[in-house]
């Protein structure tokens, strides 16, 4: 049975570069990004429109981690660099 990862911050730096080594690596992903880079194209679209949420990480529920097995928490690490 295939694991299920939650991304916070998947459309970041850190997080564009994650997604398509997880999803080769036969993971499933369940991204949560405020949208920031949306625009920028950091990753190739893979048609992951499905698992990509544009939710701030701060508004996410339970029920958001339903069936997930692993969160790995990304969202605002590019800021905390900017800000020390």
């Amino acid at each position: 049975m295939k694991k299920k990862i939650l991304i916070t911050g998947c459309g970041g730096y850190l997080g564009s570069y994650l997604i398509p080594f997880l999803l080769k690596k036969n993971y499933l992903i369940q991204g949560y990004d405020i949208g920031f880079f949306k625009e920028c194209n950091l990753f190739e679209n893979k048609n992951l429109s499905d698992q990509i949420n544009l939710k701030d990480a701060k508004d996410i529920k339970l029920e958001d981690l339903q069936n997930c097995d692993v969160v790995v928490h990304l969202a605002g690490i590019s800021m905390i660099r900017l800000i020390n």
